[in-house]
């Protein structure tokens, strides 16, 4: 009897010890999995602000100076031909303006000063710019200096600023706005805040999504509260490097 015993307590103990082997090995191939995803999200990540910095600089040292010289030459050739200086100022106005958003645009698309003087300045002249391109007060409170974040967090975090304030612009109504940036403890804590119109939380923009999605690639948390009529405020956190 104690034979037949000892007999069954192995044969359960082996098949208790293969499935655990057959589990770990499971989990380990999942967490592979899981950490191939993410270092394939940040891959793309990279190579999606390398293809905006292209166009950007496309934009700007090409598109951008051919603009320039047509505009010169405009100029030019009023002095030469019988021009109305009615038609003149409007074909001088209307290359002015496809200067000016040709360089807004290189500048979204690859703002210079990110990689010139870090990600404080950014936040403090992105704001300060659109503030002033959409009438809307843009309360600024960030923190200069001891933020230790990696160069793949800073370029996430302007993104989000800027798609936040963006669509703060285009769709909230709102009167008046606020970003903070700041370190608390070990993380790095930005927000974004507006009194405008808000939206139910089933109505989630494609935005939203996709600011959420940027926070993910870098393990930031990202936290979107709404309500109609009390405005929107965006809070992402992101763990700072250790020094």
């Amino acid at each position: 009897m104690d034979a037949t015993w000892t007999v069954t307590f192995i044969s359960i103990a082996g098949i208790v010890v293969i499935g655990l082997l057959i589990v770990s090995k499971r989990m380990k191939a999942l967490e592979k999995k899981e950490n191939d995803q993410h270092q394939f999200s940040q891959q793309l990540l990279i190579a999606q602000e390398d293809e905006r910095k292209r166009i950007a600089s496309e934009l700007h040292d090409s598109l951008g100076q051919e603009l320039l010289a047509v505009k010169s030459r405009l100029e030019v050739i009023s002095t030469k031909y019988s021009i109305k200086k009615s038609d003149l100022d409007e074909l001088s106005n209307q290359m002015t303006s496809a200067i000016e958003r040709t360089r807004n645009l290189s500048h979204d698309l690859r703002p210079p000063h990110l990689e010139r003087f870090g990600l404080p300045s950014s936040l403090t002249t992105l704001a300060e710019e659109i503030s002033e391109r959409s009438g809307i007060p843009i309360l600024t409170k960030v923190q200069q200096h001891g933020l230790s974040l990696p160069p793949e967090a800073e370029i996430t975090l302007f993104r989000i600023a800027q798609e936040a304030l963006i669509n703060m612009v285009e769709h909230s109504d709102a009167g008046e706005a606020s970003l903070y940036l700041e370190k608390t403890g070990s993380y790095v804590k930005l927000s974004i805040s507006d009194d405008g119109r808000g939206f139910h939380s089933n109505g989630v923009s494609k935005g939203i999504h996709s600011m959420q999605e940027r926070a993910q690639i870098i393990g930031a948390t990202f936290e979107c509260n709404s309500q109609l009529g009390q405005g929107t405020q965006i809070t992402v956190e992101v763990e700072a490097k250790l020094d």
